[in-house]
């Protein structure tokens, strides 16, 4: 059965109406509440986005590795001992270049990758006449990664490069060290 056309005509009028005002109602100003809960994630935020940018202190088992003295392998696995790290082969890389700065100091570039990993983080130590971390950058090395064999996952490398205290013909001895206690020690190579 039909309602009447008029019926009909009235209900549709009326839900019409109804959508109009809705979005055509005043905006009540916010209230004291939540003006107080703005301001106060404001500075919650500034805060929690410093303390997530701040460097943060070397794990322990990197800074037991880089206070210990290395000058050959037979050291360097007395360190690694020392610190609680575990030999892996899934970590690559090697030292590009070492050129000589002055009578006293060269700067090494090279570059290491965790072929298990999906971009976890490498720490780069060198020892010369001390332990030295180096700066590491990460960058995509397709170029690398096909060279080296490394999967999709590990095709972010990590390049490294620093300035080191080294006298005429002192072995460089290079680690990588991941966020996970796993280690992998480079070809070492002598000072120019």
């Amino acid at each position: 059965m039909r309602p009447p056309a008029g019926v009909r005509a009235q209900a549709a009028s009326s839900s019409s109406l109804r959508a109009g005002n809705a979005s055509n109602a005043p905006v009540r100003p916010a209230g004291p509440i939540a003006w107080v809960a703005a301001l106060a994630a404001a500075p919650l935020a500034f805060v929690a986005a410093l303390w997530l940018m701040s460097p943060r202190a070397p794990a322990a088992d990197i800074a037991a590795l880089t206070k210990a003295t290395v000058s050959d392998a037979t050291t360097l696995m007395a360190a690694v001992q020392n610190a609680g790290l575990r030999g892996t082969t899934d970590i690559r890389g090697a030292i590009d270049e070492i050129n000589r700065l002055d009578g006293a100091h060269v700067t090494v570039r090279g570059w290491a990758s965790d072929v298990r990993s999906s971009g976890s983080p490498l720490t780069v130590v060198a020892f010369a006449e001390q332990a030295y971390v180096l700066t590491a950058t990460s960058d995509a090395s397709t170029y690398l990664s096909h060279l080296v064999g490394l999967s999709d996952a590990a095709r972010s490398s990590t390049s490294f490069q620093g300035t080191l205290a080294c006298s005429h013909d002192k072995t460089v001895v290079v680690v990588a060290v991941t966020s996970d206690g796993r280690y992998s020690q480079f070809r070492s190579l002598r000072c120019p």
